[in-house]
């Protein structure tokens, strides 16, 4: 069985390995790469040609929304966005 290749980016260590652990215990995906930022995410896709990235909404350095829009130039790699729900004041008012 062929594996699905994986870029994981997010910018929270924490939710990153917790991302991680969920494919890991999953047979059928390879996690190929992690990074941090949007632009990470983009050269660990073009250098490593994955089936998958799972996007942070929010990144610094090229949010996922962006990162998403920019993936036509990556050749097959399909997207899917996860955001995790804040509660700090700088997220107020923020639509979710």
């Amino acid at each position: 069985m062929t594996s699905i290749r994986l870029v994981l980016a997010n910018d929270h260590p924490i939710v990153l390995a917790g991302l991680a652990q969920l494919f890991l215990t999953e047979p059928g995906f390879e996690i190929v790469d992690r990074t941090a930022d949007g632009e990470q995410a983009l050269e660990a896709i073009r250098r490593l040609q994955p089936d998958v990235v799972v996007l942070d909404i929010r990144m610094p350095v090229g949010n996922g929304a962006e990162t998403a829009g920019r993936l036509r130039s990556c050749g097959t790699c399909r997207a899917a966005m996860a955001g995790e729900k804040r509660c700090g004041p700088r997220d107020r008012g923020t639509p979710r």
